[in-house]
């Protein structure tokens, strides 16, 4: 009988401070990428979780104590280097976290290194330096390592029906973007003051059609929508976007982000809107479902 696939689990943890920059550790008497950058973390134990495992390696190597809460799922890598085992390297965020970081682990650490991860140091760990980049795309998913690659995806005949109905829910916010505006400089603009407040409005559409309407209208629950609304903007307007976000907090990136993560919560979620009423302009995520017949 042929022995089952195993894998090895290795949880990675991103302490994004306030300034937009994340905590590496450099490696020292390891045997192993010894002087290189990384992030917080390491294998998991036997009987642990990905998400307690994070907990602990941080405390261990860094001091810094997390709660589950204030981790957020951000990537997950399924790896391969050389001749060693595969493995699977998942990436959290931390929101929140008590204490100051310090190097806990000497023996094994040389030094803690605020960096940019857009911008990591040369002696950042190739694997380390891919992920950060995949994060900030915002794709949740990649393969490191090996030969063959994920499958195209192929049309599929599609026999659903256009949506005839959607409802449109909206919530006001003023956020903090936190980002420069390269386009305002190249037309010779001034910049917007960090601190300046912008006001948006999120606006979340569910889609339904013919056959679920009823004498009493849609089954769905808008007043549960709205409350959902209602914790995501008080997430997204309780401090600047480039301390909520692992990745650079563009209006086409933080809708496709709050997307997927409310795609989760709601159900037959068809767009997420963002709309920036102090500069006219309107960022839409949409995504669409390729079939055959035609329709999108």
């Amino acid at each position: 009988m042929k022995s089952r696939y195993g894998t090895i689990v290795v949880v990675h943890v991103l302490l994004l401070r306030h300034d937009g920059q994340v905590l590496l550790l450099q490696r020292a008497g390891t045997g192993e990428a010894d002087g290189q950058l990384c992030l917080p973390g390491g294998h998991l134990e036997d009987g642990e979780s990905v998400v307690a495992g994070a907990i602990r390696e941080t405390a261990e190597e860094t001091g810094i104590e997390l709660a589950e809460a204030h981790l957020e799922f951000v990537h997950v890598v399924h790896r391969r280097h050389g001749g060693d085992d595969p493995r699977l390297g998942f990436f959290f965020l931390a929101t929140g976290w008590q204490g100051q970081p310090v190097n806990t682990e000497p023996h094994k650490c040389a030094g803690l290194v605020w960096a940019d991860p857009a911008k990591p140091p040369a002696t950042t760990i190739a694997y380390t330096v891919a992920a950060l980049a995949q994060i900030s795309n915002g794709r949740p998913f990649s393969l490191d390592g090996w030969t063959d690659r994920s499958p195209a995806r192929v049309p599929v005949p599609c026999t659903r029906r256009p949506e005839a109905f959607t409802v449109e829910i909206e919530r006001r916010i003023t956020a903090v973007q936190g980002l420069p505006s390269p386009v305002r400089a190249q037309r010779g603009l001034p910049p917007i003051p960090a601190g300046d407040g912008i006001d948006v409005v999120l606006r979340a559409g569910i889609a339904f059609g013919e056959d679920q309407l009823t004498d009493r209208g849609w089954f769905a629950d808008t007043d549960a929508t709205a409350e959902i609304l209602d914790r995501c903007c008080a997430e997204l307007s309780r401090q600047p976007w480039t301390q909520v976000f692992a990745f650079r907090s563009t209006f086409e990136l933080v809708a496709r982000h709050l997307y997927r993560q409310l795609a989760e919560q709601i159900p037959q979620l068809a767009f997420l809107e963002l709309r920036d009423d102090t500069f006219g302009v309107t960022t839409r995520y949409a995504p669409n479902i390729t079939c055959a017949g035609g329709c999108s």
